[in-house]
């Protein structure tokens, strides 16, 4: 029988909310790693240990929070995109953008999401690539995406006097089908004349887009 002193002794597992902390640090660390690893080369160019040295954390920590290294890519695209919704709601609150004129509207919603891809370009790549073999993967950026645009045309409802056009709506949604065309070639093609991060990428679609839109800004 182990005396109290062998008891005291032995060591002890941290609490459960310690260890929960720890647990959530240490995923945290690993896709914060693969977000700089997916910008710095491509998702075929690195693996598993490459990703857990850039974390300072281990293959069994990797694999005790990720099945394998598709389910880990599929978590950054998740957390990367809960980050920017987090940030979204942070810019574009009623009481930031109510004193702006309608095209200065549209405006800081072409730059939000132009310096989201400019941001992000090698994890949309990445994510590109993989949706060719899995649609699914795709699935985060279009649901963002589309959330994204539901918000700011919530917004621009409150501006319809604003619009020339009568299906504004239906214009905003083509228009944005623009913009997000426009510089997701810009990033996985580079045609020129306008590289992504170019200010006048930014300036110039927010142009198509009040001229498309008809906004008469009094």
């Amino acid at each position: 029988m182990s005396s109290a002193t062998d008891l005291d002794r032995a060591p002890r597992r941290p609490p459960a909310p310690a260890r929960q902390q720890r647990g959530q640090r240490t995923r945290g660390l690993l896709l914060d790693a693969g977000k700089r690893l997916i910008e710095d080369r491509d998702d075929d160019q690195f693996g598993v240990a490459d990703i857990v040295a850039a974390a300072g954390s281990s293959t069994g920590a990797f694999y005790h929070h990720f099945a394998d290294k598709d389910a880990y890519l599929d978590a950054v695209v998740d957390a990367v995109s809960a980050r920017l919704w987090q940030r979204f709601e942070a810019e574009f609150g009623a009481e930031v953008l109510a004193p702006l004129p309608t095209a200065a509207l549209l405006g800081r919603a072409v730059e939000f999401i132009g310096g989201i891809m400019r941001d992000n370009q090698g994890l949309i790549r990445t994510t590109f690539r993989r949706s060719l073999d899995d649609p699914e993967a795709w699935a985060p950026v279009r649901a963002f995406a589309r959330a994204y645009q539901a918000r700011i045309a919530d917004l621009l409802a409150a501006r319809a006097g604003d619009l020339g056009r009568a299906d504004w709506q239906d214009g905003f949604r083509y228009g944005m089908q623009m913009v997000y065309a426009t510089l997701f070639n810009a990033i996985v093609n580079r045609p020129g004349p306008l590289a992504i991060e170019d200010r006048a990428m930014v300036d110039e679609l927010t142009r198509m887009l009040t001229a498309y839109l008809r906004v008469r800004d009094d």
